[in-house]
């Protein structure tokens, strides 16, 4: 089992999830052919999940317990068949692999293995080419590694960062107060990953790396969440193509995760849940200037009085951004920015009971998808809705799902799922259709 300082860090690691555009429609229209695949499950000991998709193929990953101590593994999809799993390799206990695609159609994967005898870890990668996965290669070794994330441009250049035991502690391998920093390395296309910059205050705090994007200029941007003696926040550093920028607090540590996407041409946003005050629980947007500095928050739910919202995701669109929060127990709504100026909400959705874990894709000449989890009598349910055209069309069911264990990617046309269902980890994928003029 993991110990109590790694389990405290999970419960505060922000969660992430592909963009996507949406529209501004209710669910219309007749019901929707079925565009996913037939879920498979792979794995009942698995805890974690992650996945990509590329032009040519899918690739999932997991964390599972089935042996003396976790381990990752990976299945690929191609020619619209799945491998059986394959261990990505490493000792001691492994993270969920994290995965990002190079433009070469390759796949890289980032995860983390800690060997608590030894007080020492290690942050590994390794490709897929070929049909077959590299030996793994060390990014990174010290005292304890968790929690990795991974991002590429269109370049091929990417980013790592991840969770490490600060200098001097104990850090999760023995007893003492837990005292965590936040790494990462930066590799260019074709290159070799450069040196690790700690980017967190360097004070004894608990932290986490959440999320890492970069733009088609190769300026990363590191987000992470941070336990504090005050109210619990959210940080965020970026490096503009010489070196990291100061730290920035964009966003207080709510109830449920905050996003953060980076778009190619630099942009950034976030959207997160503000912690319950007189007014409610607020989902609030805020947006990053050129100039790497960031503006206020706006709430996005702009109803009277108290309002209570829950899980709020954010997407990229061809005009600007959009973004979608659930409101009150049995709403999902969206609003768009197009432009300078935020567009009134619309409902999209009426659920039986509060959504969470909403994850929303889009690709150009491509239908938008709308993935969440719905409690119901039965159990946590998965499901999905789609837009062409001008209106999101009813939803379709995936099956049974872990809340907040969703992780989905996609391309144009196309889109895969993978999550934790009652039988384990289990994928899925979607072909698109391109949406009605």
């Amino acid at each position: 089992m993991p110990s109590a300082p790694r389990r405290r860090l999970a419960g505060v690691a922000l969660l992430t999830s592909a963009s996507l555009a949406l529209g501004s429609a209710t669910l219309t229209g007749p019901a929707h052919a079925d565009v996913w695949s037939t879920p498979t499950s792979f794995d009942p000991d698995a805890v974690t999940t992650a996945a990509v998709a590329t032009d040519d193929l899918d690739v999932a990953g997991w964390s599972s317990e089935r042996g003396s101590t976790p381990k990752a593994y990976a299945v690929v999809r191609s020619g619209g068949i799945w491998s059986s799993p394959v261990p990505l390799g490493g000792g001691g206990y492994q993270s969920r692999p994290v995965f990002a695609a190079a433009p070469d159609g390759t796949v890289t994967a980032v995860w983390t293995e800690s060997r608590a005898r030894r007080k020492e870890a290690r942050v590994l990668s390794a490709t897929y080419a070929d049909g077959s996965w590299s030996v793994p290669t060390q990014v990174w070794q010290g005292r304890d590694a968790m929690f990795p994330t991974v991002a590429a441009n269109a370049a091929g250049d990417m980013a790592v960062a991840w969770t490490a035991a600060r200098p001097g502690s104990f850090g999760l391998s023995g007893a003492g107060a837990p005292s965590y920093a936040v790494r990462a390395k930066l590799r260019p296309a074709g290159g070799d990953w450069g040196p690790t910059t700690r980017l967190d205050d360097r004070r004894r705090r608990m932290r986490v790396a959440a999320s890492v994007g970069i733009d088609d200029a190769g300026r990363a941007l590191v987000t992470w969440a941070q336990v504090e003696t005050g109210p619990d926040a959210v940080w965020v550093r970026r490096h503009d193509g010489g070196s990291w920028t100061p730290a920035t607090r964009i966003a207080p540590l709510g109830p449920t995760p905050v996003e953060v996407r980076v778009a190619p041409d630099g942009r950034a946003a976030a959207v997160f849940v503000a912690p319950s005050t007189a007014r409610g629980t607020r989902a609030r947007a805020r947006l990053m200037r050129p100039d790497g500095t960031w503006g206020r928050a706006v709430a996005l739910d702009q109803r009277p009085g108290k309002v209570k919202n829950g899980d709020a995701s954010l997407a990229l669109t061809p005009d600007g951004w959009a973004a979608v929060y659930a409101a009150g127990p049995r709403a999902i709504w969206v609003r768009e920015r197009v432009g300078n100026r935020w567009q009134p909400s619309t409902r999209l959705h009426a659920s039986r009971r509060t959504a969470s874990d909403l994850q929303l894709l889009v690709r150009p000449d491509a239908e938008d998808v709308l993935l969440w989890t719905e409690p119901t009598d039965g159990g946590v349910r998965l499901r999905s809705a789609t837009r062409a055209g001008d209106g999101w069309e009813p939803t379709e069911e995936l099956g049974d799902a872990a809340a907040y264990s969703l992780q989905v990617a996609g391309v144009p046309g196309h889109h895969v799922a993978a999550w934790i269902a009652d039988a384990g980890a289990t994928v899925a994928a979607a072909d698109t259709s391109p949406p009605v003029p």
